[in-house]
């Protein structure tokens, strides 16, 4: 099956007291090709502020040759990738 991975931002404010605030927070979907499926950043309230969706389309040999990127809903960006193979 496919992973997710947490990635932590961090605001360090300079002072006595070296506090420190979550400023975002992603999380990262996998497939189980290790390709990216999904990353969603919220905001240090938790809110969702941008979530960004892959689809992708693969050969025979389970290399992806065609991914559509997807930002809030909307497509942003098609990719195609000719791979060729020697014996």
């Amino acid at each position: 099956d496919g992973k997710i991975v947490e990635e932590r931002e961090y605001t360090y404010l300079m002072s006595t007291e070296g506090r420190s605030y979550l400023s975002s927070k992603r999380l990262y979907s996998y497939d189980d090709k290790d390709s990216l499926l999904e990353k969603k950043t919220f905001n240090s309230n938790g809110v969702n502020t941008d979530t960004i969706l892959y689809k992708y389309v693969y050969d025979i040999n389970d290399n992806w040759i065609g991914k559509k990127e997807y930002r809030n809903g909307f497509p942003k960006q098609i990719t195609e990738r000719e791979i060729g193979y020697f014996d």
